[in-house]
């Protein structure tokens, strides 16, 4: 059984790309990468450890997390991620039988680790040599059943369709990206969200411990999330200026001001903007994955500039995300 292989349109958030790619089967095709990474928050997130190590922006609880962000996209979703070492047997036939129903549907699976360390859309099954169709960033080919049986199984599939109303899930994003930003959430501890998250990068910095292969990757990362945060803020003043966008239901005809709302989701954008330029800047002294030395002293201290720029904006950026939340 195979569906056509899936359009993977760029950014470096892989699991956002999968989304997008799996929505091209789907009644929300219309969605734009744009609307994935803004209405799952991942325009707005951002983890790091003391080290600036590598696995950060992958570091917190997959299963509630995806769920929730595939539920703002008008779906409900499951996500298998056991965490048991070694796999057993079992686990590999729930696996299985997750990505086979999806496809049974002809809508593809989000994957972990088919080709190597990132998320892949499972498009097709081959029962007889038991094999995946499948697709990440930079590979496309078969992978073994036998896959799901190293290291880590991961799956998220969708269920069914549900109602969808985008100011909704714009409501539900920006408490997602608020609570992200401000606060401690759930994930793995040594990993900081938000705010933190850039405070814990400027130590590894300071302290010249940072990682060099994850420090270009968190700048990378997160200056491309940035980069579409800027984008989706854009977008949704844009349709809160047209009257794209209906009247929040909750507000039953009181208080609500279109104008005001798309005043501050463009102070917001451009708050994000500087974020970006920032993060920019660091990209290009520490261009993945071969780039820069965090240890070098006149280097370090540049790139704590940057950081400390990057943080007061996202700082910023946050105050007119709360007004939008609190306004909806």
């Amino acid at each position: 059984m195979e569906t056509v292989s899936p359009d993977l349109k760029s950014t470096r958030s892989s699991i956002a790309q999968c989304i997008h790619a799996m929505l091209q089967y789907t009644v929300r095709k219309d969605l734009s990468l744009i609307d994935v990474m803004g209405l799952t928050s991942h325009a707005f997130r951002i983890r790091v450890d003391d080290k600036a190590g590598l696995y950060g922006p992958t570091s917190h609880v997959w299963g509630s997390f995806y769920r929730r962000a595939v539920e703002n996209l008008g779906f409900e979703a499951v996500c298998f991620d056991p965490i048991i070492d070694p796999i057993p047997p079992e686990h590999v036939e729930i696996a299985l039988g997750h990505i086979h129903r999806t496809l049974d549907r002809d809508v593809p699976a989000v994957v972990w680790d088919l080709f190597g360390g990132d998320f892949a859309v499972v498009y097709g099954y081959d029962d007889e040599r038991q094999l995946f169709h499948a697709k990440d960033r930079e590979h496309e080919g078969t992978v073994p059943y036998e896959k799901l049986s190293r290291g880590h199984i991961m799956t998220l599939t969708i269920v069914k369709e549900k109602e969808f109303d985008y100011v909704d899930s714009l409501s539900r994003a920006l408490a997602m990206a608020l609570t992200h930003g401000r606060y401690p959430e759930d994930g793995i501890t040594e990993f900081r969200p938000g705010l933190a998250a850039y405070d814990a990068w400027i130590r590894a910095f300071e302290t010249r411990s940072a990682d060099p292969l994850g420090n270009s990757y968190n700048a990378l990362y997160v200056y491309d999330a940035r980069r579409f945060a800027v984008q989706f803020l854009n977008e949704v003043r844009d349709r809160f200026r047209n009257g794209v966008l209906a009247e929040p239901k909750r507000h039953g005809g009181y208080g609500f001001d279109s104008g005001y709302m798309a005043a501050s989701a463009e102070e917001a954008a451009r708050h994000y903007a500087e974020v970006a330029s920032a993060l920019g800047e660091l990209h290009e002294r520490f261009p993945f994955p071969h780039g820069g030395d965090p240890s070098e002293s006149g280097v370090a201290e540049t790139a704590v500039r940057l950081l400390q720029r990057a943080k007061a904006s996202e700082e910023q950026g946050l105050r007119y995300l709360a007004r939008m939340y609190y306004d909806l």
